[in-house]
């Protein structure tokens, strides 16, 4: 019997209408590259996960989601005004009311204090991040065209020039938003987390270097299907690595 997987951050109807889903072909051939694929196929299943609606929406909530846990990002989204999803020009003006409250308040206001003054509810330093970004897409510096028309390498050097825009966002952008088919998201933990269950790796024993130098050794094994390996990372991961008999 295949298990039902949780997603790993359930997007809301207003940010996703699309689905990237593992093919037959894809886990066929996923499989054939790495055999260790194969009980994981035959347990989940043909794995999907929703995608964004557009690339200025997906930016917006993946610079949310950094360095949260799935149900904070959660309650956040509920929390957010929709249209600093659909409107640069929202998000601005309450990117910079908050960070003009947040200059004249002590440093340790406590949270509901700040929330009765409709201050965003993250660090400074990711407001200013979202305000960036917001000002990209206002000015028309950079669209949704415009990124779309680029290659994955070119994507990730624009992106990655935004001050506050890393490498896990970009993994996370490439898969979420573009749909890229082959994108082993090797700054993601999860996909690290099922990566060391999958292969018997301990993270915490390897030297950063070597852990990066062998994610992208296996993110070269699994190409083309690269994104179809997350997917079923992410599923061991969420069994904590163990597949019921």
């Amino acid at each position: 019997m295949r298990a039902k997987v949780p997603a790993e951050a359930q997007v809301p109807a207003c940010l996703a209408t699309r689905i990237l889903k593992v093919t037959p072909e894809e886990a066929d051939l996923l499989c054939s590259k790495d055999a260790r694929y194969r009980p994981l196929v035959e347990h989940f299943g043909l794995l999907s996960r929703e995608l964004f609606q557009d690339c200025y929406a997906g930016l917006v909530m993946t610079i949310v989601g950094q360095q949260l846990s799935d149900q904070v990002v959660g309650k956040l989204r509920q929390s957010m005004d929709p249209a600093f999803f659909t409107s640069p020009e929202a998000l601005i003006a309450a990117c910079e009311h908050s960070l003009q409250v947040l200059s004249t308040v002590p440093p340790k206001t406590p949270r509901a204090e700040l929330a009765a003054q409709h201050i965003l509810p993250f660090s400074h330093n990711k407001i200013e991040t979202l305000l960036r970004i917001a000002r990209l897409f206002a000015e028309g510096s950079l669209s949704i065209a415009q990124l779309q028309n680029m290659d994955a390498a070119e994507r990730e050097r624009t992106l990655l020039s935004i001050k506050g825009v890393g490498p896990w966002s970009v993994s996370m952008i490439e898969l979420m938003v573009f749909g890229e088919r082959d994108y082993f998201a090797i700054h993601d933990y999860g996909v690290q987390q099922g990566w060391a269950y999958l292969t018997g790796s301990d993270l915490k024993a390897m030297k950063p270097k070597e852990r990066q130098a062998a994610l992208q050794e296996h993110a070269q094994l699994v190409s083309p299907v690269g994104s179809a390996a997350n997917l079923y990372l992410w599923a061991l991961k969420n069994v904590h690595g163990k597949l019921p008999q």
